[in-house]
């Protein structure tokens, strides 16, 4: 498994250009992901510049419910925002979410 570590900003840009979320706050940022018009998952990501320490981004990937390789690859570009809401999709029949 991997165990990247990305920058507060590469996590915002991927969490708001791939998911189309709105963030604003003034501490952390935070943003809701929508499927089929409902809030569904709620992201924070914290302000600022620098690394994400290792359970804050632990965090941000349990909240977005994926796994560490599917986080990554989410943050990194394989993956795409209709990838991710398939992904969720399968997560709400299976009763998980």
């Amino acid at each position: 498994m991997s165990r990247s570590l990305f920058d507060k900003k590469r996590i915002f840009d991927s969490l708001s250009t791939k998911l189309n979320i709105k963030f604003r706050g003034t501490y952390d940022l935070v943003g809701w992901f929508y499927v089929d018009g409902k809030k569904l998952i709620r992201f924070k990501v914290p302000k600022g510049r620098g690394q994400i320490t290792p359970g804050y981004q632990k965090e941000i990937r349990n909240t977005s419910r994926l796994d560490r390789n599917d986080f990554d690859k989410l943050i990194s570009c394989p993956m795409k925002g209709p990838e991710y809401i398939l992904k969720i999709r399968e997560l709400q029949q299976q009763g998980l979410l």
